[in-house]
């Protein structure tokens, strides 16, 4: 199997054809730095996201002993294909720990047949990823002190961080330079700070705890591809995310 392939409806490519690697299939260029903002309804300022559909090509190949042999294969894969249906689809990574899947709904657009004499056909696709951000599989990191570092995916924001009782402090990624601070001290029981939401919330009792979170950016916080690291100037803390294939 290729190091990264495409379920549609929970069906893998890769058991009907030839998959090119697809592991990369939805990445996009890396967006840097703050998002643009804009007024919103009530005068505030609103963030605007780039959660517009995305759409990515690949290709699969059909090969066979005979003619005919390829023309079904071919029909099937068209068949699973499903062009202009909104289905889930799922992108793959084969990893050496075992798969990575991350699952959205899209549609299949525009699918070509190309020859290549009468040994095989390739099928070159589009898919339309329809309904914002594809997230991954939620990845957690023990509680740490100091620095420590951290896989993430592209621009991944779907983050929740646990601070563990004690002094104020700093989560700081060195990598990108995005940090939040939390300016008091974390109650016994320690606080959920939810990135996405700019909220924190303290895990003994409930208190809304948010107007003791600073964000230096328009956007809060951010891990990169790669490897990034995280530092704390005090305390302790934990993080969960979700990888977001933009």
């Amino acid at each position: 199997m290729s190091t990264g392939t495409l379920l549609l409806a929970g069906t893998d490519l890769a058991s009907l054809c030839i998959v090119e690697d697809l592991s990369d299939f939805w990445s996009s260029s890396d967006l840097r730095g703050d998002l643009p903002t804009a007024p919103g309804a009530d005068g505030a300022v609103a963030i605007s996201r780039p959660i517009s559909s995305k759409v990515a090509s690949g290709q699969v190949t059909v090969a066979d002993v005979s003619v005919a042999a390829i023309e079904d294969g071919v029909a099937a894969v068209k068949a699973l294909l499903r062009e202009n249906v909104s289905q889930t689809l799922t992108r793959r990574k084969v990893t050496g720990a075992g798969n990575l899947d991350a699952t959205q709904t899209g549609i299949v657009r525009n699918v070509a047949e190309r020859w290549i004499g009468g040994n095989a056909c390739t099928l070159l696709f589009s898919a339309e990823l329809v309904d914002g951000l594809w997230y991954g599989s939620s990845v957690s990191m023990p509680t740490v002190a100091g620095t420590s570092t951290v896989l993430g995916d592209t621009g991944t924001h779907k983050i929740l961080v646990t601070l563990a009782a004690g002094p104020a402090r700093t989560v700081a990624s060195s990598t990108n330079g995005y940090y939040f601070q939390f300016h008091t001290t974390v109650p016994t029981g320690g606080v959920l700070v939810d990135v996405e939401a700019r909220t924190a919330t303290a895990i003994t009792g409930g208190a809304d705890m948010s107007a003791n979170l600073s964000w230096p950016k328009v956007y809060p916080f951010r891990l990169e591809a790669g490897s990034n690291t995280l530092a704390l100037d005090a305390g302790s803390a934990s993080l969960t995310y979700q990888p977001a294939y933009l």
